[in-house]
């Protein structure tokens, strides 16, 4: 039977001769991603392009909303300008109607 102090030291000595051998299976950064980091990284991703777009789509919605607010403002103007337009040719009709049937009215009477 082998001494057991011999043994253990055959068993060191083989472990030390034996290289060991590391391999590594992945070369780059990216590769050693596991999918959870890459589905949480598409993620993030599509979540920045979403807000973006929302974003872009809400500024198209201000400056659209404050154009229609201008347009409206003018038109109410333009609205107000031809209201005081056609009172004012009304009452000069009413006036020159007034003064025809009094002309009238003087013709009949003479």
């Amino acid at each position: 039977m082998i001494n057991p102090v011999v043994r253990s030291a055959r068993i060191s000595a083989f472990r030390a001769t034996v290289p060991t051998i590391t391999r590594q299976f992945h070369s780059s950064l990216i590769a050693r991603e596991t999918m959870g980091e890459k589905v949480r990284e598409m993620g993030h991703k599509v979540n920045l392009k979403v807000g973006q777009g929302l974003a872009s789509a809400i500024d198209t919605g201000e400056k659209v909303t404050q154009a229609t607010k201008e347009k409206m403002e003018g038109a109410q103007e333009d609205a107000k300008e031809s209201k005081d337009h056609v009172e004012k040719k009304a009452g000069d009709v009413m006036e020159d109607a007034r003064k025809s049937k009094e002309n009238l009215k003087k013709e009949l009477d003479t």
